[in-house]
């Protein structure tokens, strides 16, 4: 509260100053921000680069899907290509859901084994 005239000049300095602060600490702010950017920022992009390698990618795992045995491959591409479940995969080939786990489960490993990830990106 301000009870006189003489009260004015204090409240005014203060407020004041404390306005002063609070943009120099803004503007401190904004420069440590712009040089981060200067330093960090990079308009470029990879998308062709990541594109070449995601086709890399996809024959690479075309290839070694192709190599799995015929009833591996034709129960890893009814899983991972058409989506259908384990019930549904031993419907449309005959075999029990148990034997669509494993083929899935063996699919899987081989695959992995391989590692196309590394393959592909130790070519650099």
């Amino acid at each position: 509260k301000i009870n006189s005239p003489e009260g004015i000049y204090p409240y005014l300095f203060t407020l004041t100053k404390r306005q002063l602060i609070t943009r120099f600490r803004n503007k401190v702010v904004k420069a440590k921000f712009r040089n981060h950017l200067i330093m960090h920022w990079s308009e470029r992009t990879n998308n062709t680069e990541e594109a070449i390698r995601a086709s890399d990618l996809q024959g690479l795992l075309e290839g070694f899907v192709n190599q799995l045995p015929p009833r591996q491959k034709e129960i890893y591409l009814l899983s991972r290509q058409s989506g259908l479940s384990y019930k549904e995969i031993s419907q449309s080939t005959g075999v029990s859901v148990n034997t669509v786990k494993n083929q899935l489960i063996t699919a899987s490993r081989k695959i992995k084994a391989k590692r196309p990830m590394e393959i592909l990106f130790d070519k650099e």
